[in-house]
């Protein structure tokens, strides 16, 4: 029985993965790219084509929590598969002309489709993967966010000027069926078999019950399965999910919009200067990865993500009535540094305690959080939108100061209270 896999299939199923999730996002932003275009066909407010971005993420985020509960029980090779099936159809419906009133309850459905996909991909990595290649692996699925929304932004460009949105989810519902197909096919060829898994988890059991006797022995307390520290991290964690996402998605939704109305560009042209969101975003995971080298404690790295996503607010707020050029660097830095916090919550933290907790249930827990911030910046920030964009912008700079103020207690606190300076969290 194959215990460990070969270097080749962890490579295959690292790639597989990253296929999965970063394609899933062209049916998942096919609604979001579209945003300016859609409001203009269809005659609505901001608050109205936010609404169903909120109900995607609403589900989305809902699904995380039972997602990374169940996900260990899940055939995975059928469950993904039909998860992207599910979501491609949902996207030909749109593409084949449903009226608007029922977009929010489809986006709703695909929501809960999509929901199955990082939490199991993220325990199978968890699962099979040694752990020298964990850092590969969080490099890696760090770039699907910046990769899939650029591709999807990208599309969506192409026909904006035409005020023709179809196509895209056509193209979304072409690809996640192929990449369905290849899931499917390849799946039980870089993974390991519920024997071998058993065999190793009960390998890893054996081995933390001989490291309690061993302190038992020496007179110290047995070291319980989730201690205090670890229930306070995932708690601040959770506070960094909402800051983090509410911004990042606020900064990669709104940015159509801001464009078009604050500095007259056209449709097509306020979709291609969006793209550099996506694209400067794609260096987060390099940063994110160079970034762990000097500092290791999770909550530390996090607050200086959000001081300077904060600074680059900041930039933004003070020349939106000057000119496009620094709105548009600043509101790309400012998402690629969220996508910084997102990393360190949705990869990091779930693959390097997997040993503490199951990587599905930490990841699906922090994603859920993350789409609790998403639900609010979809419909909630569209409506502070109406009062005027420096009201939104100033509410992503209050979010980011406090993502850093709570990170900076908690590293404090911490420090004070005997965690060492080589302690992750």
């Amino acid at each position: 029985m194959q215990t460990k896999l070969t270097a080749k299939q962890q490579k295959l199923l690292m790639f597989l993965c990253w296929l999965v999730y970063t394609m899933a996002y062209l049916g998942r932003f096919s609604y979001n790219s579209n945003k300016s275009v859609i409001q203009e066909v269809f005659a609505l407010t901001t608050a109205d084509t936010g609404l169903v971005s909120s109900f995607f993420f609403f589900a989305y985020g809902a699904g995380q929590i039972i997602n990374g509960i169940f996900c260990k029980f899940y055939p995975k090779r059928y469950v993904l598969a039909g998860s992207l099936i599910l979501s491609s159809v949902i996207n030909l419906a749109i593409a084949f002309g449903v009226p608007f009133v029922a977009y929010k309850w489809l986006w709703l459905l695909n929501g809960l489709a999509q929901s199955f996909l990082w939490t199991s991909l993220m325990l199978v990595l968890g699962e099979n993967l040694d752990k020298e290649n964990l850092s590969k692996a969080v490099f890696v699925m760090g770039t699907t966010v910046a990769v899939g929304t650029f591709l999807s932004y990208g599309s969506s460009a192409i026909f904006a000027s035409t005020l023709n949105f179809k196509p895209v989810f056509i193209i979304a519902a072409g690809i996640m069926t192929v990449v369905a197909i290849v899931w499917f096919i390849f799946y039980d060829k870089c993974t390991l078999s519920k024997e071998a898994l058993l065999q190793i988890k009960n390998e890893r059991k054996l081995k933390e019950e001989q490291e309690n006797q061993q302190r038992i022995a020496e007179g110290k307390k047995a070291k319980k399965k989730i201690d205090a520290n670890i229930i306070i991290f995932f708690v601040i964690m959770c506070f960094f999910a909402v800051f983090c996402k509410m911004t990042m998605d606020g900064l990669q939704e709104w940015t159509p919009n801001v464009l078009a109305e604050v500095f007259g560009m056209k449709k097509n042209m306020s979709i291609l200067f969006t793209l550099c969101l996506p694209l400067v975003g794609i260096l987060s995971s390099t940063i994110c990865i160079w970034s762990r080298r000097f500092i290791k404690n999770i909550a530390f790295l996090a607050s200086i993500y959000f001081f300077i996503t904060a600074a680059l607010i900041l930039l933004i707020i003070f020349t939106l009535d000057v000119s496009a050029v620094p709105v548009i660097i600043g509101m790309s830095f400012a998402s690629m540094f969220t996508h910084c916090v997102n990393g360190l919550l949705t990869s990091i933290a779930p693959l390097y305690l997997r040993d503490k907790v199951n990587s599905g249930l930490s990841s699906g827990l922090f994603n859920c959080f993350c789409y609790v911030g998403s639900t609010i910046s979809g419909y909630g920030l569209g409506s502070i939108a109406l009062l005027g964009w420096d009201t939104m912008f100033w509410l992503l700079f209050g979010l980011s100061i406090a993502g850093m103020v709570i990170g900076l207690i908690y590293y404090f606190v911490r420090r004070l209270t005997g965690a060492t300076r080589k302690d992750d969290i």
